[in-house]
């Protein structure tokens, strides 16, 4: 049995766009969704939350407050084993969940969105990351990294050129930075789309984008696995559909595995 795990930034809180983002979620049918930038979805007792939730059929969510505006949500199919919250070292915020999985055991899922200002901060993010996994064998890490990979087919001069020409520098000044991407692989992480030999897809902008950081193609929402988790993985995909190109600035992120979630009771 297929277990979707779905990465979506709705930019700004999905803010009249949330039927569109709902659509396109329930098309995808995952059963972990991890969202990002779910602005205003903590008002009112998170009224915003629990009706997305139940739109799309995901029964658990958990919400954090980050320590800027842009906060993050994790909605899934099953109640997950323990959560915490991250904030301090952290620009905006993480979420660590952990799920029982048959046939491997537990599963801690990281959930972020890594600092948007330089590669040397978010390093110091990852290294908290990777520390705080350092006790599950058995991870994965997911978000906006705002970083890129070295193995993209960019070219690297034009690319450099196209931020200087929008006075961007948080991917590097001088030269484009990949030291983000290479501190994973480092530590035995693996980018789910290179293990599966996928061709590069961008993950922003979409039509809808209307941020000047996105100034070109870019692949910045990644999903990192464990070495152990790897047997499982089936594929992994950006879905740019009529309803990502619209729904918001980032296209979402879904990736397959054949293990089994279980309840917690299971």
């Amino acid at each position: 049995m297929l277990h979707y795990f779905m990465l979506y930034n709705i930019y700004r809180g999905g803010e009249g766009r949330l039927d569109a983002l709902v659509a396109a979620v329930r098309e995808a049918r995952p059963d972990i969704l991890g969202v990002l930038e779910v602005i205003g979805w903590g008002i009112n007792k998170e009224r915003i939350l629990k009706q997305f939730s139940k739109s799309v059929a995901l029964t658990f969510s958990q919400f954090i407050k980050s320590n800027t505006r842009y906060d993050l949500a994790m909605l899934s199919s099953v109640q997950p084993l323990r959560q915490q919250e991250l904030r301090e070292g952290f620009w905006h915020s993480a979420l660590l969940s952990v799920y029982q999985c048959n046939p491997i055991g537990q599963i801690a899922i990281l959930l972020m969105h890594l600092n948007p200002r330089s590669e040397h901060d978010r390093l110091a993010e990852l290294t908290r990351v990777v520390n705080l996994l350092a006790s599950y064998p058995n991870a994965i890490i997911m978000g906006d990294l705002n970083s890129l990979s070295p193995y993209d087919p960019y070219n690297r001069e034009e690319l450099l050129a196209r931020f200087r020409e929008v006075g961007l520098t948080k991917f590097g000044d001088t030269a484009l930075q990949f030291d983000c991407i290479s501190f994973l692989e480092q530590y035995g992480y693996c980018d789910v789309m290179r293990l599966l030999g996928k061709p590069f897809v961008a993950t922003v902008p979409t039509p809808a984008n209307t941020d000047p950081a996105h100034a070109a193609p870019l692949r910045l929402d990644y999903m990192f696995v464990s070495k152990s988790i790897t047997p499982f993985l089936t594929d992994a995909q950006v879905i740019r559909s009529a309803k990502t190109n619209r729904a918001s600035d980032h296209y979402p992120l879904v990736v397959d595995f054949s293990f089994n979630i279980l309840t917690e009771n299971a």
